[in-house]
């Protein structure tokens, strides 16, 4: 086994998945050879396919028995990785003393439409006992303000959880204890893992744009929306959602404690859609959008009002 091989994972160089691509399986070599001496587990996907690690009666990385157990089949590398941090993560890039933004994926196979984000959130929240505020974003009769850490969405159509920082780490410990078997309006739903995948986005202001898009964008509360109104030309009122935006983000790296030093700039390309929506019967303007921003972004998160069910989703341009 390699010297690299035996350090703690917070030492090592951060590398990071520049793209969040989830297609081919990210081969390094060096955890490949460490992954053989301790004749475990490939650190080069989070997959289903079974391994010799879920094979195991007994893994020398976790002392967990693996055998024929699914959810342990899909979280093997995410159960070792935070716990004894000794493992490689999927990534692309070696990135020295940076900040990032630290997400979990998880993707089932059910299918979700967008109408029923909500009751598929109320469902998730009802299932647990004495769930994380994190969850629910309640406390008593007061709530968290603040960007949400796990947000409930549809991606490619099927039900999934984005969790950020802490949130990650929430979701993550709270998987483990629940079946899934969940209630969903008037429907009993078993829920089937798809995927599982942690992710960390370097935060650096780039020369480069990285181009984005964002859908079913709620910029708009009460305040700002007379004031959107009243702007004389369409520049004025891209400019104004163009600083909504960046104030987003700010959010987003606020609640990761990330503080960037250099101006943080988005400029709108285009606006595909605009839309009145409804939310607990009060109508919102939806907005579909691509934009340009010097700062690259988790994918899949939400900005905006209602993030945490599927509002304001980016994806790659």
């Amino acid at each position: 086994m390699t010297d690299n091989a035996k350090q703690p994972l917070e030492e090592r160089p951060r590398i990071a998945n520049q793209n969040q691509k989830e297609a081919a399986p990210i081969r390094l070599n060096r955890g490949q050879e460490a992954a053989r001496a301790s004749n475990c587990i490939s650190p080069t996907t989070f997959s289903s396919k079974a391994t010799a690690h879920d094979k195991a009666d007994n893994c020398t990385i976790c002392n967990l028995n693996h055998k024929n157990a699914l959810k342990r089949r899909i979280f093997f590398d995410l159960f070792c990785a935070y716990q004894k941090k000794s493992l490689y993560l999927p990534r692309n890039y070696y990135y020295n003393n940076m900040d990032y933004v630290k997400t979990l994926i998880i993707k089932f196979k059910n299918e979700l439409s967008k109408r029923d984000i909500t009751k598929f959130r109320g469902a998730v929240i009802a299932s647990m006992h004495d769930a994380d505020i994190l969850f629910h974003n309640h406390e008593g009769d007061s709530l968290r303000y603040g960007y949400p850490l796990i947000q409930y969405k549809t991606i490619d159509r099927k039900a999934a959880i984005v969790a950020v920082g802490e949130g990650a780490d929430t979701l993550y410990q709270t998987f483990q204890k629940s079946d899934w078997n969940l209630n969903i309006g008037e429907r009993q739903v078993q829920m089937e893992l798809g995927s599982a995948k942690i992710y960390e986005t370097p935060v650096m202001i780039n020369e480069n744009a990285f181009a984005y898009h964002i859908e079913n964008w709620l910029p708009l509360n009460e305040a700002n929306y007379a004031g959107y109104k009243n702007l004389d030309s369409a520049v004025g009122q891209m400019q104004m959602l163009e600083r909504i935006l960046v104030s987003n983000i700010l959010s987003l790296l606020k609640n990761s404690d990330i503080i960037i030093d250099e101006q943080l700039t988005c400029t709108i390309t285009s606006v595909p859609k605009i839309q009145t929506v409804r939310f607990k019967q009060v109508k919102l303007m939806s907005f579909d959008l691509n934009f340009k921003c010097n700062i690259q972004l988790p994918l899949y998160i939400g900005l905006g009002k209602h993030a945490s069910v599927g509002h304001g989703v980016i994806t790659e341009k």
